[in-house]
């Protein structure tokens, strides 16, 4: 088993986990594993989420990204991060090789996503704002208590690292050493 989450919530549930900078936003080790758990329960139950899935998120830095981790770490799905600094081409080779069962992006990236021809195959879309209400740490739901984590080995994706994004070449290409978050084996452009 490699959730991590889990463990750290055993051994230290009041200990700060994470610091948002920006909103000064906090969760502790035990909230991150109960909004993990309740996410990790959501995602199975309501979009069919799991083991070897792909999750992609448009968003920028935030808990939830953490959240998404957590879970992934319970349920065993692979995150697919997605840069919004990218064109809409980008984005659509991103999740035409990713082929994601949800992907989950912030309100102002919607029409970037919908500019994407793969976009409408995509079968579940989750506003991150509408997760983020979801997701509030203070609130008790059924869902919050253990899930029972998929048996995860040193293989598994959610605990590979990813290639960095694409950065531009003089002449405006991606490099060829550099994978587009992590979901493809060639660079799109180049």
């Amino acid at each position: 088993m490699k959730d991590w989450t889990s463990k750290w919530a055993l051994y230290s549930p009041e200990k700060t986990a994470l610091k948002e900078y920006e909103t000064g936003r906090t969760l502790t080790y035990g909230q991150l594993n109960r909004l993990g758990n309740r996410l990790a329960h959501h995602l199975q139950r309501e979009y069919g989420v799991g083991k070897g899935d792909r999750v992609a998120v448009l968003a920028e830095n935030c808990l939830e990204y953490i959240v998404l981790f957590a879970a992934a770490q319970k349920l065993g799905f692979i995150l697919a991060p997605l840069n919004y600094r990218l064109a809409a081409p980008e984005i659509d080779y991103l999740l035409r090789n990713a082929e994601p069962r949800l992907v989950l992006a912030e309100a102002k990236y919607r029409l970037l996503l919908e500019s994407t021809p793969t976009f409408s195959q995509i079968p579940h879309y989750w506003a991150l704002e509408a997760f983020a209400e979801w997701a509030i740490p203070t609130t008790d739901t059924p869902d919050d208590v253990h899930f029972p984590a998929v048996e995860l080995d040193d293989n598994d994706p959610i605990l590979s690292s990813t290639p960095p994004v694409p950065r531009a070449s003089p002449r405006g290409r991606c490099t060829p050493t550099a994978c587009c978050s992590g979901t493809a084996s060639t660079p799109p452009f180049h």
